[in-house]
């Protein structure tokens, strides 16, 4: 918020661009969660991170030919493809070894087992567990809380922003209802989002998530094993996609399916963690995505 009033107060007449703003917030809050304090000479951090995630966008969700041909996958080599996603690859694995080593080395007074690297550097200690964890492991798992996290959080952020200014009579009834339970506060706290609070910030939140899914087309899975659906052979290991986006636009399902309307999750006790199967914004099962 003070860089927003900044800006206005420094450039009136300068437009913000309010994705870059969005992604850097996302990103430092994910960064003061996995690694504890963000010091302020690690913000160039950002466009790094960025620069990473966007590159890991193409490369994983652009048309492949090996995926459908794999007898001509050396194609993939020749157009550079493979050189490509090793080069990504050694800038996330420069980062995060760099993150990692710095929680190594760490003074023992000043150590606190409160970021998700040190959870995670503790476990790889720990004898008594039934696998081996290693650097390796831990960077895997970091990119994909770093890459999953940043990129949906700020998109869901944008789209949530964009709809109040389109729909000025919802903004307004949410501003009344945290004006009521603020109080006068100056800042929302996280007592205020209990379950017995702030009803309309969260029928807002699913409204949004339903309208607007980060990843419309959820995470690429593969079936276990031949099946039948209205009439489709899908043959075993076949890649299955689902689109989340039409699902939860379907008019059979939803009353006014394209329309902004927070009510109706109003006293509703739908949610988002996979049990309803017309409404899956992170996806279902065992391989459901972390909210």
């Amino acid at each position: 918020m003070d860089k927003i009033v900044s800006h206005a107060s420094s450039h009136p007449l300068k437009a913000l661009n309010m994705s870059q703003m969005l992604f850097c917030f996302t990103n430092d809050m994910l960064c003061r969660a996995i690694s504890g304090e963000f010091s302020r000479d690690q913000e160039g951090r950002n466009e790094i991170f960025l620069e990473m995630i966007e590159e890991n966008m193409i490369l994983f969700s652009g048309f492949n030919l090996e995926d459908y041909f794999p007898s001509i996958g050396w194609l993939t080599s020749l157009l550079g493809f493979d050189e490509r996603a090793k080069r990504n690859f050694r800038r996330w694995d420069g980062v995060l070894s760099k993150m990692i080593e710095e929680h190594k080395n760490k003074k023992d007074g000043n150590l606190k087992d409160d970021d998700f690297v040190d959870i995670l550097l503790s476990l790889k200690k720990d004898a008594g567990l039934d696998f081996n964890l290693n650097d390796e492991h831990i960077k895997a798992l970091l990119v994909d809380m770093i890459a999953a996290g940043t990129d949906t959080s700020y998109i869901v952020l944008e789209w949530g922003m964009a709809e109040l200014i389109r729909n000025p009579n919802v903004m307004k009834k949410l501003r009344d209802e945290i004006n009521g339970i603020a109080s006068g506060k100056s800042m929302v706290n996280e007592d205020d989002l209990s379950e017995m609070h702030m009803h309309y910030v969260k029928a807002i939140v699913k409204e949004i998530l339903r309208l607007h899914p980060p990843a419309p087309l959820l995470v690429p899975r593969e079936s276990m094993d031949n099946c039948q659906l209205e009439g489709y052979k899908i043959p075993r290991q076949c890649r299955v996609i689902i689109n989340c986006w039409a699902i939860t636009r379907d008019p059979k399902e939803w009353d006014m399916p394209n329309e902004f309307v927070p009510e109706r999750f109003v006293n509703n006790t739908m949610d988002f963690k996979g049990q309803d199967f017309k409404y899956i914004p992170f996806g279902s099962g065992r391989r459901i995505c972390l909210e």
